[in-house]
């Protein structure tokens, strides 16, 4: 009986801490080095947005002092990270099409977005703020939902 209750405890202890290595090396995964860069301006108006695994910097206006930094949470950058693991071909992202041109008559707001990671920096052609093509449209609202960008 002895003999049964070791085994199970030593399997329920390697079990732990499988699982626990495994979070640490997803979590390292997350941290790798990318970071995302949001930008929708037209003449009047500008709204930037910075995020990495630290920090969210978002701009509503030229002058910096309309920037507010805060401190990135695990949750945050977790929302932002799978939807930038879920874009298929991260490096193809400035041949995408616009799906709208309104920006292109100042209807809206012209909007680009760039990925920044070790290998090097990945950026979108001018699209409609509000209306990003479908392959990143998820990594956009996730980049916009982390920030400062609607709360006033």
């Amino acid at each position: 009986m002895k003999k049964i209750l070791s085994v199970l405890v030593i399997t329920l202890i390697l079990a732990v801490s499988c699982k626990a290595g495994k979070e640490n090396e997803n979590t390292a995964k997350m941290n790798e080095n990318v970071s995302f860069e949001y930008s929708a301006l037209t003449r009047g108006s500008f709204k930037k947005v910075m995020v990495s695994s630290t920090e969210i910097a978002t701009a509503n206006g030229r002058d910096k002092a309309d920037m507010s930094t805060k401190k990135t949470t695990p949750q945050e950058w977790k929302k932002v990270y799978d939807a930038y693991k879920a874009v298929k071909n991260p490096q193809g992202i400035g041949e995408l099409e616009a799906p709208t041109k309104k920006h292109q008559y100042d209807g809206a707001l012209a909007a680009t977005l760039t990925i920044k990671t070790a290998d090097g920096e990945y950026s979108t052609m001018s699209f409609d703020h509000g209306t990003p093509p479908a392959e990143i449209k998820g990594l956009v609202e996730s980049i916009i939902a982390v920030s400062d960008l609607n709360k006033k």
